[in-house]
């Protein structure tokens, strides 16, 4: 019974930790098909258009929090190929050596910025500013600047300003294309962890399996046991009524002889 007890806690222990170790399996697997939902999704929205043209937007790194400037610097213009033969598209344009610099308080937006050559004339007279200078500083443009915020303001040099919560699909690009470098960057780690869990898994299901073998044999052993034990106490009950038996006719015999010597 003992034995039986020990098995039973045993294959208790090991079903525990093999359903501990599919939930986290399940988990695991459900937030890598989410990261994988929305990397493709993702893909699939910042996909190059139908004419095969590849957008500027897709050579840009930006870092995060700066899409919003980015964006507004650059609108819808960033949907252009650099591309000759297309319709609309960039062409590099060497600085030129009177190229104005930015006013005194607005630093490049450059600085946070990873471009084609194409579109550093214009990014490098694109100066980053908080929204409180921008209007001061505007005045101080020179032809073909543009001063932005973080967080999407817009203020030209010839005097057009947009607010940041003007709808920009320009930043709204960025913005997703950084969440799919960062969702990209997720599945491979994910990935390894659901493959480490599949493998946790596989262990416990062993577990599971050699813990119910070695039950089930405690539990044969046990009815073994129990089969000889009542084949001996019917033995033993045979025994004591053979004993009986025995006695009681030794008994009558010695009686027998009493009776027999006394009549010799």
């Amino acid at each position: 019974d003992g034995a039986t007890a020990l098995a039973d806690e045993n294959l208790v222990v090991a079903r525990d930790a093999a359903a501990a170790a599919r939930t986290a399996l399940t988990d695991a697997e459900r937030a890598l098909e989410r990261t994988e939902t929305e990397a493709a999704t993702l893909a699939a929205v910042l996909a190059t258009d139908a004419d095969g043209r590849i957008p500027v937007i897709n050579a840009i790194a930006v870092e995060r929090g700066f899409e919003a400037a980015l964006g507004a610097a650059f609108g819808d213009d960033l949907d252009a190929p650099a591309d000759n033969d297309a319709a609309a598209h960039w062409r590099e344009v060497p600085h030129g050596h009177d190229d104005a610099t930015l006013p005194e308080g607005a630093r490049p937006l450059a600085r946070h910025v990873r471009t084609p050559d194409v579109l550093l004339r214009r990014l490098v007279q694109t100066g980053l500013v908080d929204r409180q200078s921008g209007p001061r500083l505007q005045a101080l443009l020179r032809p073909g600047q543009r001063l932005v915020s973080a967080e999407g303001d817009l203020w030209r040099w010839d005097g057009y300003v947009a607010m940041a919560d003007a709808p920009r699909s320009a930043a709204q690009r960025l913005a997703q294309r950084n969440r799919l470098t960062a969702v990209q960057r997720e599945i491979e780690p994910a990935r390894e962890a659901v493959a480490v869990l599949r493998r946790h898994v596989a262990v416990a299901d062993d577990v599971v399996r050699r813990a119910t073998e070695a039950d089930r044999e405690a539990r044969e052993m046990l009815r073994l046991a129990r089969k000889v034990l009542d084949e001996a106490r019917t033995a033993f009950a045979h025994a004591e009524r053979e004993e009986a038996r025995i006695a009681a006719r030794r008994t009558r015999l010695e009686e027998t002889a009493a009776r027999l010597d006394a009549d010799l």
